[in-house]
Parts: C-alpha cells; sequence; structure tokens
C-alpha cells in the first residue's frame, strides 16, 4: 500500500506480472450511546469484481456515499453486531459487580443467622432474616438481567 500511495497509482505486489486489482474501502464510524466514536468498521471490496457484478456503477455511486444498498446492509448489520456485544459485555460485567457484593454479604447474613458468629437476640435474628430475604431477591434480580 505505501508503493501505491507513493507512486500514486495501483501497483502489483513483488513478484506478480498480473495487473494490480482496484480496491474501494470506506470507514465508517461506531458511536455509543452518547454519540462519541466508540471504534471504526472498515469495509473494503475489490472494485473490479464489484462492478463486474453490476454493484458498482462507472456513472457514480450507487448508494449512500458511494455505497450500494447491499453493502449499507452489510455495514449496519456490522455496527449492530458491534453494538450486541459492548451491550452483552456491558450487561455480563454490571451483573458480575453486582453478584460479588451481594455473594459476600449473603454469606455473613447466612453465617449470622446460623449462630456461627454467636447468638443473636430475636429481634436482631428476625431482621438477619429478613435481609437474607431481601438480598436473596435482589439476586433473583441481577440474574434476571441477563
Amino acid at each position: 500500500m505505501q508503493r501505491a500511495v507513493g507512486r500514486g497509482r495501483a501497483v502489483a505486489p513483488e513478484g506478480e506480472t498480473a495487473p494490480a486489482r482496484a480496491w474501494d474501502g470506506r470507514v465508517h464510524p461506531v458511536r455509543d450511546q452518547e454519540d462519541r466514536i466508540d471504534r471504526a468498521v472498515r469495509v473494503v471490496r475489490d472494485a473490479a469484481e464489484a462492478r463486474e457484478r453490476g454493484a458498482v456503477r462507472d456513472d457514480g455511486p450507487s448508494g449512500p456515499d458511494g455505497m450500494d444498498e447491499l453493502s449499507s446492509l452489510r455495514l449496519r448489520l456490522e455496527r449492530m453486531t458491534a453494538l450486541d456485544k459492548l451491550k452483552s459485555d456491558f450487561m455480563n460485567l454490571t451483573t458480575h459487580e453486582l453478584r460479588s457484593p451481594l455473594a459476600i454479604v449473603y454469606g455473613y447474613l447466612s453465617m449470622m443467622e446460623s449462630g456461627m458468629l454467636g447468638d443473636l437476640a430475636t429481634e436482631l435474628r428476625e431482621a438477619v432474616t429478613s435481609s437474607i430475604q431481601s438480598v436473596e431477591l435482589m439476586m433473583q434480580l441481577v440474574t434476571e438481567l441477563v
């Protein structure tokens, strides 16, 4: 690629006698929920092959930003797939971060209720039992997030 840029024209790979292929490439930003550019999607295609299939017209662009409808749909699919992965990663991290402290609280409350940490007054035992039920409900809600 550097040789092509340096010479200002297409070049064949070293040792090849066949003419170089023409490539059409575009880079599109993928934005996060706050409209910041999070990553980029690069779409590269063999322009000669696309032209042979009729996907690229010689008289100008065939769609938004010079892309045909199929390329546009593929790009949208790539963007949606990337966003879905971001969402899944976020949800997995969030549920992990919520489960960890809940498990610790649940463990200590269970030890208190069982008497492992000493005897509890009746009112305190009832409060601990109620707290355990609340933590169990929270753990169930976190599990249902995913």
